[in-house]
């Protein structure tokens, strides 16, 4: 398992997951899950301390960061779902 995940998967992740992902003009991204907000600044690579904090936070499961085939449905990777 490698040591970090792309940003991009992270966040389509998350989306796919039930979890709203709001990106802001200066990469700030913000995160919503029943009704409570918190704003996050990733790196290109996020690593396994914070995709845990962010697994047990929002109840996605560890393996859908390293594996996002693994969730019902398709995975858009493309460009118009990248962050600003």
């Amino acid at each position: 398992m490698p040591d970090a995940v792309n940003r991009l998967v992270v966040l389509q992740v998350l989306k796919r997951c039930a979890v709203g992902v709001s990106i802001g003009p200066d990469s700030k991204v913000t995160l919503a899950k029943d009704g409570e907000y918190e704003t996050y600044v990733f790196p290109d690579h996020v690593g396994k301390r914070m995709l845990h904090t962010l697994s047990r936070k929002y109840g996605v499961a560890i393996h859908f960061f390293w594996h996002p085939e693994m969730i019902d449905g398709p995975l858009d990777l493309s460009a118009r779902a990248a962050p600003n």
